[in-house]
């Protein structure tokens, strides 16, 4: 999973891909305008409430890997981890000491797509 965007761009992306206006979305969602556009161009973080993309998932009918990518983009510019990522740190030992050699070794987001692309093989 390549994550390149921020999360208001990849609402939008979303967003238009689903032929959906700015102004429909945030009706739907019942949010203000304002703010949606905020958050799709990076002004305002994105809410961290699981409501929130469990709706916008809804409306625009998104499938698992993108919900995915949302939940992650969000949790980023919120400086958290995802809610799976904190039950998955809590659950294994390992999990850290993976973590902890990625980041002891300096890896590249290329090298870290890479050994991802060959566990999801």
């Amino acid at each position: 999973m390549e994550i390149k965007k921020s999360f208001g761009e990849t609402l939008r992306e979303y967003r238009l891909k689903k032929d959906y206006s700015l102004r429909k979305l945030a009706k739907e969602l019942e949010m203000d305008i304002g703010n949606l556009s905020k958050i799709e161009n990076g002004k305002l973080k994105p809410p961290m409430k699981e409501k929130f993309i469990e709706n916008i998932s809804e409306i625009l009918n998104l499938e698992k890997k993108e919900i995915e990518i949302l939940i992650d983009l969000a949790s980023h510019e919120n400086g958290e981890y995802p809610r799976d990522i904190k039950k998955s740190l809590q659950e294994s030992n390992y999990i850290p000491v993976l973590l902890r050699t990625i980041s002891n070794k300096k890896l590249s987001d290329e090298q870290i797509i890479e050994i991802t692309r060959k566990l999801n093989q």
